[in-house]
């Protein structure tokens, strides 16, 4: 599913798609668009990149809101880090009551950072 999304951006929703599947389509597209390249009336070349915030959604989210405010803030790290790259949005960890807990927190997982891809 594909949409514009506001003044200048756009949103894809890759229904069963994992990160990594999403990763691999968002740099697909990046690098297709990069390849372009357009003539302006002065006949100086110009070459249009794209900036992708990428999220997956999580199960807790009650609404796509948490998943949109996600890809948000990821588009914008992307373009915060110099743009034409694909950032991940993150999940906010819980804090983790240890006194109760029985799992070593060696064992709990990465958190997912945002991934500067073909820089």
């Amino acid at each position: 599913i594909f949409g514009r999304w506001g003044g200048e951006e756009f949103i894809a929703l890759l229904p069963d798609t994992d990160l990594n599947g999403a990763v691999a389509a968002a740099e697909r597209m990046r690098q297709a668009v990069e390849a372009l390249s357009m003539m302006v009336s002065d006949d100086q070349p110009v070459r249009p990149t794209v900036s992708v915030g990428l999220a997956i959604c999580e199960v807790d989210d009650t609404s796509l809101e948490p998943l949109f405010s996600r890809c948000d803030a990821a588009l914008y790290e992307a373009k915060h880090n110099g743009r034409n790259r694909v950032c991940i949005g993150t999940v906010p960890v819980k804090p983790i009551n240890t006194a109760s807990s029985q799992e070593p927190a060696s064992n709990l997982p990465e958190p997912l950072h945002p991934l500067p891809v073909g820089v």
